[in-house]
């Protein structure tokens, strides 16, 4: 069930989604549905779930693939990351850390979009 909890917490994230909002599609609190995302049992969450995301009823036993954020999503998420990774090393540069040099296609692609 855990592995579940994980897939659903993963496409409720890649849909943008928030728990309020998974919930209101799946037709529970949010509060249920966070709980559950935790760890709390709850009978109600397997057709809330497939409700919410227009899975199979059998999602648990028979997950649907992973949705994958539209190409311009994409490429933005894929900065945003850039942007953390490049960060990342130079906090950890700075720190004496790391004395490696960020990857070129990673610095090049940074550097162009003003990063």
């Amino acid at each position: 069930m855990g592995d579940s909890r994980e897939r659903v917490g993963l496409e409720r994230r890649l849909r943008g989604w928030s728990v309020r909002e998974a919930a209101r599609h799946g037709g529970v609190s949010n509060t249920l549905w966070g709980k559950w995302e935790q760890g709390a049992a709850s009978a109600q969450m397997i057709p809330a779930v497939a409700q919410a995301f227009g899975w199979p009823a059998d999602w648990e036993s028979n997950p649907p693939p992973v949705t994958m954020p539209p190409p311009d999503d994409l490429a933005s998420r894929v900065a945003e990351l850039e942007r953390a990774v490049l960060l990342l090393l130079e906090e950890a540069r700075s720190r004496g850390a790391l004395d490696v040099p960020a990857p070129p296609s990673v610095a090049t692609r940074a550097a162009r979009k003003g990063t």
